[in-house]
């Protein structure tokens, strides 16, 4: 089974068209054939995939969502800022205690539970002292964590960190206007391995095993976009 995933999603003030979705996942990955997989990363105290009960149904496993009359599967999960301000993207749980605290703390919490984890690339949150802070949770956690790409980190800024580590897409759109156009438009192609039936457990099972490859598909945007982009992040937030 292969997956198409979008491993960084905010569905934040409204729904996208989940359809429109699907159908912009199969476009962006070239591959019809495989299973196309929103990886949410909600913020705290954010619930939104209680929502979802009349659009979709639980996966076999119980572990995600499958969207009614499509192949569109959801899975819930978390984005914490941790006491460093860093970010930490957990995969299928992430329970709200766990905000705020240091970023060591939480991924060992989260590890205890085998959940898979990514440290998200960020503008401001790769920079300055927060990047050693990063380069030493690469080394003391090694292969249990993920580190995640984003569509907004432009295709000429190179980042030296991802280098020898797994790394996981995702669009993280971004709560503007159009920003939902973005969900499923970059990510990672999985190979998936495990019970039949049982996608999300299977999928998960792929994202610790540093044997499969994850490889990329979509596009980024250009450094004009993506600093467009933060601008109106920027003004949005202080019209707020």
């Amino acid at each position: 089974m292969l997956f198409a995933v979008d491993a960084h999603v905010h569905l934040e003030d409204s729904l996208p068209d989940f359809a429109a979705v699907e159908q912009r996942m199969a476009t962006a990955s070239g591959r019809r054939d495989a299973v196309p997989v929103l990886l949410l990363t909600e913020r705290h105290g954010r619930h939104v995939h209680r929502e979802l009960g009349a659009l979709f149904e639980p996966t076999a496993d119980g572990l995600g969502l499958v969207r009614r009359g499509g192949s569109l599967i959801v899975v819930p999960g978390r984005q914490f800022e941790s006491e460093e301000r860093i970010e930490i993207l957990a995969y299928g749980y992430g329970p709200d205690e766990l905000e705020g605290r240091s970023a060591v703390q939480i991924i060992r919490e989260l590890a205890k539970d085998g959940v898979p984890v990514a440290l998200p690339w960020g503008v401001g949150k790769w920079t300055g002292p927060r990047r050693a802070a990063v380069r030493q949770l690469i080394a003391d956690f090694g292969d249990g964590l993920l580190l995640g790409d984003i569509a907004g980190r432009p295709s000429l800024w190179p980042e030296p960190l991802f280098a020898g580590c797994r790394v996981l897409n995702g669009g993280d759109n971004l709560p503007i206007a159009g920003g939902s156009l973005r969900i499923g438009s970059f990510g990672s192609l999985v190979e998936g391995f495990g019970p039949n039936g049982r996608p999300v457990e299977s999928l998960f099972r792929s994202l610790r095993d540093h044997a499969v490859l994850l490889r990329d598909f979509g596009a980024r945007r250009s450094l004009i976009r993506s600093g467009e982009e933060q601008l109106r992040l920027r003004f949005a937030r202080e019209a707020a």
